[in-house]
């Protein structure tokens, strides 16, 4: 016997629901992973990098937001 699917309600933004839909986002959002939350709740990530250019010294090194173009 196969297992049943269950079909989730689309989350669509409703001003008058406002707090239930809080709640579900929330819900929906850990189901895909633990964090997920704290990044829209927090701020979002910024991939960065260390600057490498040659005016740089060991001690004195930069991180600078990394292009998208790098990302892996």
């Amino acid at each position: 016997m196969a297992p049943k699917m269950l079909k989730s309600k689309v989350l669509m933004f409703s001003a008058e629901d406002y707090d239930d839909w809080k709640i579900r986002m929330q819900a929906h959002l850990s189901a895909m992973n633990d964090k997920m939350w704290l990044i829209i709740d927090d701020r979002p990530i910024v991939i960065q990098k260390t600057n490498t250019s040659n005016d740089q010294t060991t001690e004195t090194k930069q991180v600078i937001p990394k292009p998208r173009k790098e990302w892996t």
